[in-house]
């Protein structure tokens, strides 16, 4: 939540957000594939998704879903953060 707000946004913005996670995550673009910066070698990769998001008021914000892809197949989703 700390990355939503440092982008100017609201708890109550982030917490809107998160409760539409599956719908958000059905209407996501792939954005970004990568190694965990840290290494972690139970991570296969990181990666990261955008969709729209309409908050209250009709504003709009794009909703960036991180997911870490471990090797022993589970995937696991990490964060969201809200960006203008």
């Amino acid at each position: 939540m700390g990355k939503s707000i440092d982008n100017g946004f609201t708890a109550e913005d982030h917490f809107h957000a998160v409760k539409q996670i599956k719908i958000l995550f059905r209407n996501a673009r792939q954005c970004s594939i990568g190694p965990d910066k840290n290494g972690d070698p139970n991570i296969k990769a990181i990666r990261r998704y955008m969709a729209k998001v309409e908050l209250k008021g009709g504003r709009t914000a794009n909703a960036y879903i991180t997911v870490k892809e471990y090797v022993r197949d589970e995937n696991k989703i990490y964060s969201l953060e809200l960006k203008k």
